[in-house]
């Protein structure tokens, strides 16, 4: 009786520390500096097209980074999912929007409960021209 426990405690201890070693590399390999996340991921496009920009949404490059909180403008440190080159087209209004560089912040306990809310969205290098 005793020895079905003995190994179900042994392999739960086991799952525990490869978890452990799993979040510890991570945490070391973001902490080293960015890292490059797939630019044609599906997720990632219905994430940018979830958030009302347009129908269609391409990007370049998307990269995973940790924002730390002297560079952060809110003042905590969180990981941020920066994306390069957005191109935004509307085909009922015929508008096409090109981003340089975009970064969203992610809340977590939205992460936990299965949703991607975003938390802080910044945009960079973009430029307006109007003709009149």
């Amino acid at each position: 009786m005793i020895k079905p426990l003995r190994y179900t405690a042994k392999a739960f201890l086991i799952v525990m520390a490869l978890v452990a070693i799993s979040l510890m590399l991570f945490f070391w390999r973001i902490s080293n500096g960015p890292v490059e996340l797939d630019g044609s991921s599906p997720f990632l496009k219905n994430m940018l097209a979830g958030q009302n920009l347009g129908s269609d949404v391409t990007f370049e490059t998307s990269i995973l980074t940790w924002r730390g909180s002297d560079h952060n403008p809110t003042g905590i440190s969180s990981f941020e999912v920066r994306f390069l080159n957005i191109n935004v087209e509307n085909e009922e209004t015929s508008t096409v929007l090109n981003i340089p560089q975009a970064g969203m912040q992610i809340s977590f306990t939205a992460l936990l409960r299965g949703l991607v809310a975003p938390t802080f969205v910044e945009f960079g290098g973009i430029e307006l021209n109007l003709l009149l």
